[in-house]
């Protein structure tokens, strides 16, 4: 409903934020991926946030259903970390959370697909400072994904040693990246929702140090390099099959929006193609299949990982280089 100057009630709830001193900026409220779900309607995203109130009022007059966004890292002084519940029931996820790293009275908002966001105040240059002496690459605390577990073209492999599977799908978001806060309403009727407020004077508690350092990598465990495919096999049929499997890859990573799947699923048939006729091992063609995804398609999505899936077991057709004519 609109409000003072035409502002509706989202702006209303936007211009708090800014007065409150922290920079905001309008997302799209609609909850269909393709139409950009949750991404913002401003060009510089993020980087354009602003809490000048004539700014956030102008945007909410021109959006006034818009999903308010709120930058994370320095900008906001805020570090949140995002508790997925893909799996896991939120409140099992944040139990596992606080046995790995104690913590209490940090504010909780739910999401709208019933995940909850842990809210942290960002480190100080001290805390930087000491990360980085254990880790001399480390700029700023950025985003991660993946923090306890990782996904692989074998599934999800822990990440931390005995990590609970509850905190399988852990996200951060800091430096460079940003959350949907709270009131923010999407087209469907689902919502945010602060389940612990912050205080009146938002004095966000430090992240828990064992958990900071998680987040920093200064603890993380090594990674596996990615599988390295070697000539399938030699001479003309080599050549033919290693074109094919670029152009595949190419024709994945560059499927437009409404035919993602349907096309990452062609492009895993015709790999199947190449496992059944022993030039790739399975784990190969999933690895290869999930490094090319389309813009927009995370290697987490259980939607992807099935249609992977299937498009690699669906196919009965077999690549034999003797096939090939001259």
């Amino acid at each position: 409903m609109p409000g003072e100057g035409g502002v509706s009630e989202m702006g209303r709830a936007a211009l708090a934020y800014a007065r409150a001193g922290f920079a905001v900026f309008p997302c799209k409220e609609t909850h269909f991926k393709e139409a950009g779900s949750k991404q913002p309607y401003v060009r510089q995203g993020f980087k354009a946030a602003s809490r000048e109130a004539d700014v956030v009022a102008d945007w909410w007059r021109r959006w006034p259903n818009a999903l308010i966004g709120f930058p994370t890292g320095p900008q906001t002084r805020s570090l949140v970390v995002d508790l997925d519940a893909k799996e896991s029931r939120a409140p099992d996820i944040l139990l596992s959370l606080r046995r790995f790293a104690d913590f209490r009275g940090a504010p909780v908002s739910r999401t709208q697909s019933d995940g909850l966001h842990i809210w942290f105040a960002y480190p100080g240059e001290e805390e930087i400072a000491e990360l980085r002496a254990a880790k001399p690459d480390l700029k700023s605390i950025g985003n991660r994904g993946g923090l306890f577990w990782r996904v692989t073209p074998q599934g999800l492999t822990p990440r931390v040693p005995d990590a609970p599977r509850e905190l399988a799908y852990v996200d951060v978001r800091g430096a460079g990246g940003y959350v949907i806060a709270p009131p923010s309403l999407m087209d469907n009727g689902r919502f945010y929702e602060w389940l612990l407020r912050p205080g009146p004077d938002w004095a966000l508690p430090p992240a828990p140090h064992r958990l900071l350092r998680l987040i920093a990598g200064v603890d993380e465990v090594e990674r596996p390099a990615p599988p390295r495919r070697a000539p399938p096999v030699a001479g003309r049929a080599g050549r033919y099959v290693n074109a094919a499997i670029e152009g595949v890859c190419a024709t994945a990573r560059a499927a437009p929006p409404g035919l993602r799947n349907q096309t990452v699923f062609e492009c895993a048939q015709r790999l199947g193609d190449f496992v059944r006729g022993g030039q790739l091992s399975r784990g190969e063609a999933e690895a290869l299949l999930f490094a090319h995804l389309p813009a927009g398609v995370s290697a987490g999505e259980k939607k992807i990982q099935m249609t992977i899936r299937n498009g690699l077991e669906g196919g009965t057709h077999v690549f034999e280089p003797g096939s090939l004519t001259s």
